[in-house]
């Protein structure tokens, strides 16, 4: 997708400045790595803001590789319906953006 953005620039269909959500940790994604999320953000086409977040227990993980690449973080019920890998506490909006 990085690299279809960059495609779409050079077409003009797109026009910067670009956003960016990188979404990991399941089957149909990026592992939830550091390697992959370094790889994911040195795609993207240049000046592009981007943001990454991870799929339930991926979150936090990801939320904070996030902010230590200088990123932005993603959030939101839609991908992590429970807090914790056990499934046993239900997230919330304010429990998944101040933990």
């Amino acid at each position: 997708m990085a690299h279809l953005a960059a495609e779409l620039l050079d077409r003009s269909v797109l026009e910067p400045p670009l956003y960016a959500n990188l979404i990991l940790g399941s089957v149909n994604t990026a592992p939830a790595t550091a390697r992959s999320l370094a790889h994911l953000v040195d795609a993207l086409p240049p000046g592009t803001t981007w943001a990454a977040g991870g799929l339930g227990p991926f979150q936090l993980p990801m939320n904070a590789l996030a902010i230590f690449m200088g990123g932005h973080v993603r959030t939101g019920l839609e991908d992590n319906p429970s807090f914790d890998a056990e499934r046993a506490r239900p997230a919330t909006n304010p429990g998944l953006v101040v933990a």
